[in-house]
């Protein structure tokens, strides 16, 4: 495997003044897992010189930041102990590294384990209270592609709100006209929207396991460490499979799917079949039914 070598490691702030203080946070964010969020994108070069020139995307993450000001903030507690984001302005943490991958050598060995992980995602702190929110890091390979990673701090934004993030960041980076007229709409922070009753009255009054500090972390390499896979489905596969269930996502197909093909292989009761689909919607059921074996 090759390696990366880290050329620059620094703090972007917000390239305008953000609001400050105490970000509450909703019973809903603490009990999620405290942890950050890999995800990475690979970018093939367009031929210009300037595809993904460190200032350009060094300069649109700064003015991303001044919208999703939290980012640039720190993960910490109240004066009652509580966790809570501080939003600061300290910066997120942006690194820039070569590789001697080219993207083509990169993708026919991607597979989601440690060591690709460490190879492309910046290295990152325990996610509990002082710590940065958001880590970036943009690996340029020997062909001329980028490979952009970042870690973000689950407490802080899920899923959609990352996306949202890195929507705002790209239309930024494509130029002021398309940040005016493409951008998507800003966000919002006010996690008090999802408080599950009003003032004072928003303590726990009983015992919550899941809102308890979080135990020390069990040393990963006295244990074994996870098993991954890419399993590849064609356009037609996917057609197929959507049109056994209709009215499902994609992603309620392939996870129903991928779920049934779990049971079968651990040999479990037929009832197990079921636990997914109350999860991600009753249409996301097969039918007909897969074969046995």
């Amino acid at each position: 495997m090759a390696t990366v070598e880290v050329l620059t490691s620094e703090v972007v702030v917000p390239a305008e003044e953000t609001p400050s203080g105490g970000l509450w946070l909703s019973n809903l964010d603490l009990a999620a897992r405290r942890g950050y969020t890999p995800t990475v994108y690979f970018f093939r070069s367009n031929g210009e010189p300037w595809f993904f020139a460190a200032d350009v995307v060094k300069g649109s993450l700064a003015r991303a930041l001044v919208a999703f000001y939290p980012l640039a903030g720190r993960l910490g507690v109240d004066g009652a102990g509580r966790v809570q984001v501080d939003c600061t302005g300290e910066g997120a943490v942006f690194v820039t590294a070569r590789s001697g991958y080219g993207l083509d050598d990169l993708m026919s060995e991607f597979v989601p384990c440690r060591a690709m992980r460490d190879l492309l995602v910046p290295a990152t702190p325990a996610p509990d209270p002082p710590c940065a929110l958001l880590f970036v890091q943009v690996t340029y390979l020997r062909c001329g592609g980028v490979v952009l990673r970042q870690a973000m701090h689950h407490s802080v934004c899920d899923a959609r709100g990352a996306a949202h993030f890195f929507e705002t960041w790209a239309s930024i980076a494509r130029g002021d006209a398309a940040a005016a007229a493409g951008a998507p709409v800003p966000p919002c922070f006010d996690h008090g929207l999802l408080a599950a009753r009003p003032g004072p009255a928003r303590a726990v009054l009983y015992d919550h396991p899941e809102y308890k500090p979080e135990p020390e972390p069990v040393d990963a390499a006295a244990g074994s460490d996870y098993a991954s896979a890419i399993l590849t489905m064609t356009k037609a596969q996917v057609g197929a499979l959507k049109a056994r269930c209709p009215g499902a996502s994609t992603f309620r197909a392939v996870a129903a799917l991928v779920w049934r093909c779990a049971c079968r292989a651990r040999a479990l009761p037929p009832e197990a079949e079921t636990r997914l689909y109350s999860m991600i919607d009753m249409r996301a059921r097969l039918a007909p039914p897969l074969p046995p074996g």
